[in-house]
């Protein structure tokens, strides 16, 4: 398991952090934001997980598959897990 390649672009003030997910399995360790935002599988399919706490047990979690848009709530700790070889997201603030 890796974590995966990122790449940072800011446009008119939209922020926006690009993940390439190589292998299914990689994994966007657990972390949480201060605000909403929403994250884009634009390519291959996640398992997103609601986290207790920073890399902490899974309370929740639902599959998505491109193209789809994933809800992510403010103060909650959650991780993305790729489930298929090169899987592309976008996390948008």
């Amino acid at each position: 398991m890796e974590a995966p390649h990122t790449e940072v672009i800011a446009v008119s003030n939209v922020y926006s952090r690009i993940m390439y997910f190589q292998n299914a399995g990689d994994i966007e360790v657990g972390h949480s934001h201060v605000y909403d935002h929403g994250t884009l599988v634009s390519f291959g399919s996640v398992k997103y997980e609601v986290l207790d706490g920073h890399d902490g047990v899974a309370v929740a979690e639902k599959t998505f598959a491109a193209p789809s848009f994933i809800f992510v709530e403010k103060n909650k700790y959650h991780r993305i897990t790729a489930l298929e070889n090169g899987t592309v997201c976008a996390c948008i603030h």
